[in-house]
């Protein structure tokens, strides 16, 4: 078995990964898409919490999650409303105009599940790594 998985290997260094350089460049690269993604996640996680027990405007939603620490949206309050209108759209949050001329948002079915998914994934990822690196 480990002859066919050295064969293996080997055919495709030769074929698709033949020339591919990965050079530090393309390192820091790669790692600063995972961050970003794991930034964004992270960002989405919070901001569902943000929602999970009562409808909140774009400016609540903002003072809360700074006061949880996070600076993502520091001095860049439009990227929080496109974040807030891009799950709205995939029907994840719910935005409803009050009488004051408010737009309140507020988490959908889908969203709750989505948060759930999200919670468990994170929680799932820091349990692995504390029981890889022998906390557990």
């Amino acid at each position: 078995m480990e002859d066919q998985i050295k064969h293996f290997k080997k055919a495709m260094d030769e074929t698709h990964f033949k020339g591919l350089a990965f050079d530090f460049k393309n390192q820091e690269k790669v790692k600063a898409r995972i961050k970003q993604t794991m930034n964004e996640e992270q960002t989405k996680l919070y901001l569902l919490q943000t929602l999970q027990h009562e409808a909140k405007t774009g400016f609540e939603v903002l003072q809360h999650i700074e006061q949880m620490g996070i600076t993502h949206f520091e001095s860049q309050e439009g990227v929080l409303y496109q974040l807030l209108h891009q799950l709205e759209r995939e029907q994840i949050i719910q935005g409803n105009w009050s009488s004051e001329e408010e737009k309140y948002y507020q988490l959908t079915k889908k969203g709750l599940k989505q948060l759930k998914k999200l919670h468990q994934e994170r929680y799932s990822h820091h349990s692995h790594r504390l029981k890889k690196e022998g906390w557990v």
